[in-house]
């Protein structure tokens, strides 16, 4: 960054993602399931949109969400200042930088928000964070003007531990 920039980081997750891909009507009979109710009734349910843990599902979103936010990055690109935004996904979890003043920061980041809404995508505002220093898929990321430390978060790291603790005494370990 240069003087008077800053670097600052946004993520904010979409919102149940692949349940925002609608099904188109003549694709709905391959979405179907049995629920038989406690009563001994046999119910159907068909869905409307693609259900998380379906087969297609993933693809769906990923092609989708992919477009959407290269529509997103081409609203927020800046033909004088190259590369002042650089936007990482991860499945359904959006990281975008940006470089600039503090208004053009955090009027990219707004822009980026709108242009997400606008597409139709529901975001997870309450887990969104926006700062020098954000949470994102199981690490903390640290940026200042001249560098970018990342750091596994404890959780994860405990986690490891436990599954390393649970198969150490075994001869043979399933995963």
């Amino acid at each position: 960054a240069k003087a008077g920039e800053q670097v600052i980081l946004f993520v904010c997750d979409a919102e149940d993602a692949y349940w925002q891909i609608p099904l188109c009507p003549v694709e709905r009979r391959f979405f179907c399931g049995m629920l038989r109710l406690p009563s001994g009734q046999t119910k159907y349910v068909c869905y409307m949109r693609t259900p998380q843990g379906s087969r297609g599902a993933p693809l769906a979103w990923s092609v989708v969400f992919g477009l959407i936010n290269r529509c997103v990055l081409g609203v927020l690109r800046d033909p004088v200042v190259p590369n002042s935004t650089c936007l990482e996904v991860y499945v359904d979890d959006p990281a975008m930088a940006q470089c600039g003043t503090p208004e053009v920061c955090t009027e990219q980041v707004a822009l980026a928000v709108i242009a997400w809404l606008v597409l139709g995508v529901r975001l997870a505002t309450g887990k969104g964070q926006l700062g020098p220093v954000v949470s994102w898929i199981g690490a903390e990321f640290r940026v200042s003007s001249w560098a970018v430390v990342a750091k596994i978060l404890e959780a994860r790291l405990t986690e490891l531990l436990d599954l390393v603790e649970a198969t150490r005494g075994q001869r043979l370990a399933s995963v």
